[in-house]
């Protein structure tokens, strides 16, 4: 993580961050994180960079949203702000062993190119959209597995969506 990116203007070379089965903790504590202060709060920087103008795709993962018993912890963090969903403050892994489907599919208002079928889920993280999110896919009872919105300045993600949700709905 000694290379990851510190600031807005370092991030803004790439078109998208994707964060999979990354906690909070290595973004906030590596490398310096026997020093204080321990350097930039790259949680800050990410959403920041979303805010103006950046792309980010969050993928579900055992350390990804709240994970494993809420070790991912993002719950209450800058990236849940810049989130099309909210996140659980507890272990929110909803567990598929039979590995479900995904479901009434839409292609994102401006997105191009075919919609291809999706792969089969064998767990997702328990989330919730927030009010202005766009649902394309569902999976189970319809819960939303893919969620995106715009957040900040226009977005530089080919499809427009600065923000891709992978995960399924709380009731």
């Amino acid at each position: 993580m000694s290379s990851f990116p510190s600031t807005v203007e370092e991030l803004a070379q790439y078109d998208v961050i994707i964060l999979s089965d990354c906690g909070r903790n290595t973004l906030t504590m590596y490398p310096d994180m026997f020093t204080l202060p321990m350097g930039p709060d790259r949680v800050q920087v990410i959403a920041d960079y979303v805010r103006q103008g950046g792309s980010l795709l969050m993928a579900g993962g055992w350390m990804s949203y709240q994970g494993f018993q809420a070790k991912a912890n993002y719950h209450g963090s800058a990236i849940e702000e810049v989130l099309p969903v909210q996140i659980s403050a507890f272990d929110d892994r909803i567990e598929t062993p039979r590995a479900s489907r995904a479901g009434a599919r839409r292609r994102p208002r401006r997105a191009r190119g075919p919609v291809h079928r999706l792969a089969a889920v064998p767990g997702l993280p328990a989330t919730r959209p927030k009010e202005g999110a766009e649902v394309l896919a569902t999976i189970g009872d319809g819960d939303p597995l893919v969620t995106v919105w715009h957040v900040g300045e226009a977005a530089r993600w080919p499809s427009r969506a600065t923000w891709l949700h992978i995960g399924a709905q709380t009731s």
